[in-house]
């Protein structure tokens, strides 16, 4: 083997180690239009799981979307107005259920997914605790960080009312986006228990991860700009 076909090889392996190690220390944003191509069944799976999930993330100050590869979706919202987390859980795979191959799904006859609503009011402290973990993680996402995979679970961030958004795939242990997924994970069993002091408890380790994902803000953006008003 040639010595330029050993520098190629090494040189795509370097890229790819590289994006995946970045993608477990940043989100990546997306965008939640739909594409410009005709009856795209990922279009209709967005609008279908956020109909179900996600009724009026329009009206939240920040949410989150988990979509494992088999189980059923869920969400979690912060409503502002209310100061509570709102907690919706499908019963079952909304993807297969109206779009798999061997989905029985008609509409009008067919009934729609099952989802479980819970509830659980927070504390102005944690909210805002929380809302700047949102803000740190989204804002510090990059395109670079892509490193989504087959299977596995992807969690997408709302901040604002949806306005910017990033998501992150199956993180490694140890990673940022790992630490990021548990406090998510654990945020959802407190709600899902109504147990505002469990959400409370994550508030040194919020507060921790907000600073880490402020660390990879872009040298020539200031750490205080904000893109709205705060909590």
């Amino acid at each position: 083997m040639s010595r330029k076909a050993i520098f190629f090889i090494l040189l795509v392996l370097g890229v790819c180690f590289s994006s995946v190690a970045d993608a477990q220390s940043r989100l990546v944003p997306t965008v939640r239009f739909v594409t410009p191509y005709p009856e795209d069944v990922m279009d209709d799976y967005a609008v279908k799981k956020d109909s179900l999930l996600l009724p009026d993330y329009g009206k939240t100050r920040f949410a989150f979307t988990v979509v494992p590869a088999w189980g059923g979706e869920y969400s979690c919202s912060y409503y502002g107005s209310t100061s509570e987390f709102v907690l919706r859980v499908a019963e079952e795979n909304i993807w297969f259920y109206y779009f798999g191959v061997n989905s029985q799904y008609k509409p009008g006859i067919t009934p729609e997914v099952k989802v479980n609503e819970y509830r659980c009011k927070v504390s102005p402290r944690t909210a805002k605790s929380l809302y700047e973990l949102f803000y740190a993680a989204v804002f510090s996402s990059s395109y670079t960080a892509k490193g989504n995979g087959m299977d596995g679970v992807t969690y997408e961030l709302l901040f604002e009312m949806g306005l910017f958004t990033a998501e992150f795939w199956s993180p490694k242990e140890g990673t940022n986006c790992h630490k990021l997924e548990e406090i998510l994970e654990k945020v959802c069993a407190a709600v899902k228990e109504n147990d505002a002091s469990a959400v409370d408890a994550l508030v040194p380790t919020v507060t921790e991860l907000t600073k880490t994902f402020k660390d990879l803000f872009p040298k020539d953006i200031e750490d205080h700009w904000h893109p709205m008003i705060g909590m």
